[in-house]
């Protein structure tokens, strides 16, 4: 039989699934930040265990978080070249809904973002602007760049270009982009 903080908890988790839990966030000013500490370079085994790292020094900041696959362009370091991957990787949700929570918040994504050598971190608010952010000198946007990416939108095409889906949901998700 669980206990009641054991079911708390599962029902918590199930609620941080849905897309349109993501967009309610999002929508009530909410920031959070997508980050990844997969690398096309890197084996699969390799890739999981940074993933597993990852989340527990998210965890570790008290942040909470959510599972997500992440469709971005890689640039290759040695080569220069860029190709499509598909990842793992989490949305961060900061504690709070003031600018210091969200100034925090930003500096725990880059901070990451660097340690397992992204070319950007997306960090996004409706109240205070969402965008990539420059990370490596050859990346893109390039280091201490930020590149706008426009408004939230609830459960894009499957394999569109730098959506989000959910790891437990992968026909919902979200991508940010310009309207048209």
């Amino acid at each position: 039989m669980k206990t009641y903080s054991q079911l708390k908890q599962e029902l918590l988790e199930a609620s941080k699934k849905s897309s349109k839990r993501q967009e309610e966030k999002h929508e009530s000013g909410l920031s959070s930040a997508m980050i990844s500490a997969h690398r096309g370079d890197l084996t699969d085994t390799q890739n999981k265990k940074r993933h597993k790292d990852l989340k527990k020094l998210v965890t570790k900041s008290g942040h909470g978080h959510v599972e997500i696959i992440g469709r971005y362009k890689e640039r290759d370091d040695e080569t220069g070249k860029e190709r499509q991957v598909t990842e793992r990787s989490l949305r961060i949700d900061a504690k709070g809904k003031q600018k210091k929570n969200h100034t925090e918040l930003k500096s725990l994504a880059k901070a990451l973002g660097r340690r397992y050598n992204q070319d950007s971190v997306a960090v996004v608010s409706k109240k205070r602007g969402s965008s990539l952010h420059g990370l490596k000198k050859g990346g893109w946007p390039k280091k201490g760049k930020r590149v706008p990416v426009g408004k939230f939108h609830r459960d894009p095409k499957q394999g569109e270009e730098y959506a989000s889906y959910m790891a437990s949901r992968p026909k919902k998700g979200f991508i940010f982009k310009k309207d048209n």
